[in-house]
């Protein structure tokens, strides 16, 4: 249970405060870090489906093999499944499909001569603990958030680190100067008034955009 969070890279954590994560009627725990780590962020989903009883609605090991519209032009879905429980057909009014962004299987290239190369070859989602960083000379492949989370856990262990990266981009600090939470400057109604308008706009709003 928990999709994306249930397991992760050593330090995984929520990338934006915690405040856009949380469920409006289950806020997170007292004293809960601002970028919520993984492993707390699953238990918080798991507490919340056990106190709203959801989890009896929730199939486990169950296979999507079939999608289809439900016959004579009726609204709705037809859903076959297979798995643990058999093979069916069932109808719903409305599907969502969240396949989710990962894989059970990493996805790493290959390299003309890698078989030769005396070190190891890791992708982030084996990385589970810093154990195989220790003392090591780390190259990390890549400029997104997973990359930029190993660094972070390297540099407190590896011999040297160094990124490769085809080219750079600005991500967004934790705190603006070292000081103001992003939330309260990237995150604020202020802020929002520069952003492309897709709403009723204030007078004021119109006249920042009206060279758009």
């Amino acid at each position: 249970m928990g999709g994306v969070w249930a397991d992760g890279y050593c330090s995984f954590a929520v990338q934006a405060p915690k405040e856009l994560y949380e469920f409006p009627d289950w806020p997170l725990p007292e004293g809960t870090p601002n970028f919520t780590p993984g492993p707390v962020f699953q238990q918080y989903l798991e507490d919340y489906i056990d106190h709203f009883g959801l989890r009896s609605y929730i199939r486990f090991n169950a296979r999507v093999t079939g999608l289809e519209p439900r016959d004579g032009g009726n609204p709705g879905w037809i859903i076959s499944i297979g798995g643990g429980a058999g093979n069916k057909s069932e109808e719903f009014d409305l599907v969502v499909i969240a396949t989710g962004l990962y894989s059970d299987v990493p996805n790493k290239p290959t390299f003309s001569g890698e078989e030769c190369y005396q070190g190891a070859i890791l992708h982030s989602s084996e990385i589970r603990t810093q154990e195989p960083l220790i003392g090591r000379n780390v190259a990390v492949v890549g400029y997104g958030k997973s990359a930029a989370d190993i660094v972070t856990q390297a540099t407190k262990v590896a011999k040297n680190v160094y990124m490769v990266f085809r080219r750079t981009h600005w991500p967004v600090p934790r705190k603006v100067v070292g000081v103001l939470p992003f939330k309260w400057v990237g995150l604020s109604r202020m802020t929002s008034a520069f952003l492309p308008l897709y709403q009723r706009s204030t007078s004021v709003e119109r006249w920042l955009h009206r060279y758009r």
